[in-house]
C-alpha cells in the first residue's frame, strides 16, 4: 500500500511539474511573441517615415511654382555639387533623378541634397530603355537604384524616371506593385544636345510656366553653367523652385504609385 501511495504522489508531482513547464514556455513564447511584434510595428513606423515626402512648409500654394529635374547624375565632374550650391543660395529646392550605378562613390552628394531639403528619385541603375527589359529586369534595375539612394541618404524614394521617359503599361504595373510613382516632364531644356550653357539657359526661360516640370541633366558642366543664372533669374521672377513631390503635393491629382505625371 505505501508503495502505491508514493507511486501515486511521485506522479502527481510529475504532473505538476510539467504543468508549470508548459505554462512557463506559453508565457515565454508570448513574450516573445509580443517583442517580435513590437519590433516589427517598430521597423514599420521607421521604414514609414523614411518613405514619407517632407514638404517645405514655406511654401506658398498661391504663388507660382515649378520643379527643376536633373537626370543622369552624380555628376563626375562636380557639376551636381555646383547646381547644389546654387539651390541653397537662392534658398530653392530640385529633383535629382540618378543612375544606380553612379552612386558609389558619391554617396556624400546624394547625402548632401537631401539633407538640404532636395528629392532623389531613381533613374534606372544602367539607363537602359524599361521598356525592352524583361519583369524581373525592369524590377531590378528600379528597387536596386531606391536601395542605393535610401542607403546613401536614409530616405527611400516613392517616385522614379524611366529612361527616355518611355513606359509602358508593364512599367506602370511593376511601378505600382513597387510603389512608385512615374515622373515624366513637359518642359524640355535639350541640354542633353545642345551641351551649351546659353542654350539651355534659353530654352528653360522661353517655356517655363507656374506647375511645369523641366528636364535638365546635371551630368553636363554646362547645365551646371546655365543653372548660375537660370536658378537666380527664375527666383527673381516670383517662381518657387521645389521638389516634383512639392509640386505634386499642391496639384488635385496627388501623386500615386503606377501613374505617370508630367506635370502639376
Amino acid at each position: 500500500m505505501g508503495c502505491s501511495k508514493s507511486s501515486s504522489s511521485n506522479s502527481k508531482g510529475s504532473k505538476v511539474e510539467k504543468e508549470l513547464k508548459t505554462e512557463d514556455k506559453s508565457k515565454e513564447e508570448s513574450k516573445e511573441s509580443k517583442e517580435s511584434k513590437d519590433k516589427k510595428e517598430e521597423k514599420k513606423e521607421t521604414d514609414d517615415a523614411n518613405k514619407e515626402p517632407v514638404i517645405n512648409p514655406n511654401i506658398d500654394p498661391n504663388k507660382p511654382m515649378i520643379a527643376l529635374t536633373f537626370d543622369d547624375g552624380p555628376s563626375n565632374t562636380g557639376a551636381t555639387a555646383r547646381i547644389l550650391d546654387v539651390l541653397a543660395e537662392n534658398n530653392g529646392h530640385a529633383t535629382f533623378c540618378v543612375l544606380g550605378y553612379l552612386i558609389g562613390g558619391h554617396e556624400d552628394v546624394i547625402n548632401r541634397a537631401v539633407a538640404e531639403g532636395n528629392q532623389v528619385i531613381g533613374h534606372s541603375w544602367s539607363h537602359k530603355d524599361l521598356t525592352k527589359l524583361t519583369d524581373a529586369e525592369i524590377r531590378a534595375e528600379l528597387n536596386d537604384t531606391a536601395n542605393a539612394i535610401e542607403a546613401a541618404s536614409g530616405t527611400r524614394p516613392t517616385m522614379h524616371r524611366p529612361p527616355y521617359g518611355a513606359v509602358n503599361d508593364t512599367i506602370k504595373s511593376i511601378s505600382k506593385e513597387l510603389g512608385f510613382s512615374i515622373i515624366n516632364w513637359n518642359v524640355d531644356a535639350r541640354d542633353w544636345k545642345t551641351k551649351n550653357a546659353d542654350a539651355t539657359y534659353t530654352a528653360v526661360m522661353r517655356d517655363v510656366k507656374d506647375g511645369c516640370i523641366v528636364l535638365c541633366h546635371d551630368y553636363y558642366d554646362s547645365t551646371a553653367d546655365a543653372m548660375a543664372r537660370i536658378i537666380p533669374e527664375l527666383t527673381a521672377q516670383g517662381y518657387q523652385l521645389v521638389t516634383v513631390q512639392e509640386l505634386l503635393s499642391f496639384s488635385e491629382h496627388k501623386a500615386e504609385p503606377g501613374e505617370v505625371y508630367f506635370n502639376r
